[in-house]
């Protein structure tokens, strides 16, 4: 793992005093001053090793500081590259298409019929008109239970396209009875991160949402 011998060099931010120095002079996020002639003083070396930088470490570095920094940094990028396309591999197989529950009423209002009888039908409302693709989706292989533990049982899962891409802008969602969970509570599945629990208001059965590539439930 190399995030802590980068970030020792390179995440140097909010440096005290009394915080091991970095080479040259303190800069912002995600920059380093290295001094002239491409070569680390000798004279922060001990400054180095206090902070748990490896002599391995420093020799690479005094060779050849900027382009070892770059080497590191673009490591860094694609692990992150890499867990992005990983979480997306992820979150697709949830979309699964079932067909023929998607009823639409006008061009901005769709309602999506349940396919198992543990979920129920719900009625969407999109804030603006507009040429939409509503689909609705499996529940299978979304999310069991939340982080605490409490079970989830899912009502509707579906996805809002406009264009050929994922809407982000307001719309109402329709559940009948979700205004009186009682010690339960709305849960929402966007595909990135965990289930997580709904905090917005819920008035009359109904509630608001932007993301377009929703599951819903209650938990527990």
């Amino acid at each position: 793992m190399v995030y802590p011998r980068v970030l020792n060099v390179v995440l140097w931010i909010g440096q005290s005093r009394d915080q091991c120095p970095i080479v040259g002079k303190q800069q912002q996020a995600f920059a380093v001053a290295v001094q002239p002639p491409r070569r680390v003083h000798t004279g922060h070396i001990n400054k180095l090793l206090e902070c748990g930088v490896t002599r391995a470490f420093i020799g690479k570095l005094r060779k050849n500081p900027i382009w070892f920094i770059e080497k590191e940094m673009a490591h860094i990028r694609s692990i992150m590259v890499r867990n992005q396309r990983e979480e997306q591999a992820m979150a697709n197989q949830y979309k699964v298409v079932v067909t023929g529950k998607v009823q639409k009423e006008s061009s901005n209002k769709f309602k999506i019929k349940k396919e198992k009888n543990s979920e129920v039908d719900i009625d969407i409302e999109i804030e603006e008109e507009g040429d939409y693709q509503v689909d609705k989706l499996s529940v299978d292989g979304l999310p069991t239970q939340m982080y605490d533990g409490n079970l989830i049982r899912w009502f509707n899962n579906f996805s809002i396209k406009k264009n050929g891409q994922y809407i982000n802008q307001k719309y109402k969602v329709t559940i009948p009875g979700v205004s009186n969970l009682g010690s339960s509570k709305l849960v929402i599945f966007d595909g990135n991160g965990d289930p997580y629990y709904y905090t917005g208001a819920i008035v009359n059965d109904t509630f608001e949402l932007t993301d377009g590539d929703p599951a819903t439930g209650q938990a527990p």
